[in-house]
């Protein structure tokens, strides 16, 4: 119900409802001098609703992974963050990277394989064998394999785009990723 009541020269207050990103404004019956300082509450109301693209995100970049595979004159070259000191945490890294490294180069050059990631599935694809990998290191280290099997199952969703499969991940991730790798499949 949206009523507008001008009397006098006097507005009554208003009562401000947001609903489905508009802003409704409802008469209460109180009245309130000035016509500008209601145009100036909703106008004012209005743009605080308004969605701001980038304000909360950002475009990830490479220093937001410790460890991170890219493309480099047809290669792909991995690099560890110099701030990533723990050496339990750099052995589950490098084990991880080495998987993307072996997956690039069975493509003619590295930038193949990276152009062909253009699907949450592809993506999944991608960092399923390489988790798997970083997966085996930390429980050989003494992790704990289901907590850091579905942790690792959850990041795959999360970089891929596709949270909201994030329990069939962790499914496939138990079906694809044994501890002791079964003979033929890669890691």
């Amino acid at each position: 119900m949206e009523r507008r009541i001008v009397q006098g020269g006097r507005v009554p207050l208003q009562l401000i409802s947001l609903s489905l990103g508009r802003v409704r404004v409802l008469s209460r019956g109180l009245d309130m001098a000035g016509m500008g300082v209601r145009n100036v509450v909703i106008v004012a109301l209005a743009l605080g609703c308004v969605a701001r693209p980038g304000w909360a995100q950002r475009g990830a970049v490479p220093d937001d992974f410790p460890g991170i595979t890219r493309c480099e004159g047809g290669q792909a070259i991995s690099r560890i963050r110099a701030d990533v000191q723990d050496s339990l945490l750099r052995a589950q890294l490098e084990a991880h990277e080495a998987v993307h490294r072996a997956q690039a180069a069975a493509f003619p050059s590295c930038e193949a394989f990276v152009a062909g990631l253009t699907s949450a599935r592809q993506i999944i694809d991608v960092e399923l064998p390489a988790y798997c990998a970083q997966w085996r290191v930390a429980v050989g280290q003494g992790a704990e394999p289901v907590e850091t099997r579905r942790e690792f199952a959850w990041r795959i969703a999360a970089q891929s785009g596709a949270m909201e499969n994030r329990l069939q991940v962790v499914q496939r991730f138990e079906r694809e990723c044994d501890l002791v790798p079964a003979r033929g499949r890669a890691p």
